[in-house]
């Protein structure tokens, strides 16, 4: 699931990112808490929009955490974001 995930984003293509999540999913950010599917997918649009083909260019992943079906990562992409996180 993790390097789907990743792949997805990549490519922009929102339905796979989405595949990735039930919907009963939350994602929990810095700006607040997405509950279900309609907010999840307004989170993802917003993500994407806010991409452009360089942002991947300067991804770089620092760290990758794999635990059962748990995966926590840490990354960048600069001098969009300075560092990020994920927990799959």
């Amino acid at each position: 699931m993790y390097e789907h995930h990743i792949e997805a984003l990549a490519a922009h293509d929102l339905e796979a990112v989405l595949a990735d999540y039930a919907d009963d999913s939350a994602i929990m950010t810095q700006t607040g808490t997405h509950r279900g599917a309609s907010e999840v997918r307004s989170f993802f649009e917003d993500v994407l929009a806010s991409m452009d083909a360089d942002t991947f260019r300067h991804f770089v992943m620092d760290r990758v955490d794999v635990v059962g079906e748990v995966a926590f990562h840490t990354y960048s992409a600069d001098p969009w974001m300075k560092l990020g996180t994920d927990t799959l």
